[in-house]
C-alpha cells in the first residue's frame, strides 16, 4: 500500500509538472522528498524533479546540488544516472557552461544501453549546440564537431570509435 501511494503521489506530481505548473510540481515534489521510507532509487528520482523545476522556473544555479546528490544516492543505477547527467547538462547549459555541460551528456550517453535513448540523447546533443550558437562561436568548423562527438562517444563503452565515425557518417551526422 505504502508503493502504491507513493507511486501515486509521484504521478500526481508528475502530470502536475507535465501541465507546465513548476512552482506546484516543485511542492508536490518535495513533499514526496519529506516522506518516511524512501529508497535511495526514489530519493534520486525526486531530487532529479525539484532540480528540473527549479530550471524551469529559471533558478538553474539551485539545481545544480539537488543533482550532484541525485547521482550520489543513484550510484549503482545506470539508467537513472543517465538521465539524471541528461538533466544537469541542460541546467548548465542555461548558465552558459557549455563545457559542462558537453562532459555530462558525455557521461549519459556512456550509461545508456537503449539505441533509442542513444538516438534521443544525440539529438538532444545536437540541439543543444544549436540552441546556443555554439556552432556560430566555432565558426561550424566541421573538425570541431568530429572533435566534440570524439569527445562524448569515447566515453560510451559498447562503440569503438571507427564503429562510431563509420555509423555517424552513414547517418549524415558529421559531414567532411
Amino acid at each position: 500500500m505504502v508503493n502504491q501511494d507513493y507511486a501515486s503521489a509521484f504521478n500526481k506530481a508528475l502530470n502536475i509538472y507535465t501541465d507546465k505548473q513548476y512552482v506546484s510540481a516543485l511542492h508536490a515534489f518535495q513533499s514526496l522528498l519529506k516522506r518516511k521510507g524512501l529508497s535511495a532509487a526514489q530519493e534520486a528520482q525526486l531530487n532529479r524533479r525539484i532540480a528540473n523545476c527549479y530550471v524551469q522556473l529559471g533558478n538553474s544555479s539551485k539545481a545544480l546540488p539537488l543533482y550532484d546528490h541525485a547521482l550520489q544516492l543513484a550510484q549503482d543505477d545506470d539508467y537513472s544516472r543517465c538521465w539524471i547527467f541528461e538533466s544537469k547538462a541542460n541546467a548548465l547549459a542555461s548558465l552558459d557552461k557549455y563545457d559542462e555541460a558537453i562532459d555530462c551528456y558525455a557521461e549519459a550517453i556512456k550509461l545508456v544501453n537503449d539505441p533509442e535513448d542513444l538516438e534521443y540523447l544525440e539529438q538532444q546533443f545536437h540541439e543543444l549546440m544549436s540552441k546556443y550558437e555554439l556552432y556560430k562561436v566555432h565558426g561550424n568548423f566541421p573538425e570541431w564537431k568530429k572533435d566534440i562527438l570524439n569527445k562524448i562517444l569515447k566515453s560510451k563503452k559498447q562503440l569503438e570509435e571507427d564503429d562510431f565515425w563509420q555509423s555517424a557518417q552513414g547517418k549524415n551526422i558529421i559531414k567532411d
